[in-house]
């Protein structure tokens, strides 16, 4: 079991709330998404939590959200899944993952910035 706490938090405004970051969750993303690692991990997922270009959805899951932040090279993606904590009424928001990306095609587009 992933120890939430040894993790980071971002604000989220869109969600009105913070975005957990576990360690389990930060380690795959260095391993699997060294694009993103180059271009500043934290920074990158600081601000596209706090103030997305774009946020999105699938419609196969209605529990996660996509927030999209655009940069040179593309898109900086953000996903957020959020579910019931079990130990609280209260809903988690933690990342599952974060990666760039040319497009935005596997998401219906929520909330787009004017």
């Amino acid at each position: 079991m992933t120890d939430r706490v040894s993790g980071r938090v971002f604000l989220s405004p869109y969600l009105g709330t913070h975005v957990e970051l576990t360690a389990e969750r930060e380690a795959h993303i260095r391993a699997r998404h060294t694009p993103l690692v180059r271009l500043g991990l934290d920074a990158q997922v600081a601000d596209a939590l706090a103030d997305p270009d774009l946020v999105g959805r699938r419609l196969v899951d209605p529990f996660e959200r996509a927030f999209f932040r655009e940069v040179d090279s593309g898109w900086v993606v953000v996903v957020v899944r959020s579910d019931p904590d079990g130990r609280s009424a209260m809903m988690r928001h933690w990342v599952v993952t974060a990666f760039t990306a040319r497009n935005f095609d596997a998401w219906v587009i929520e909330w787009e910035r004017r």
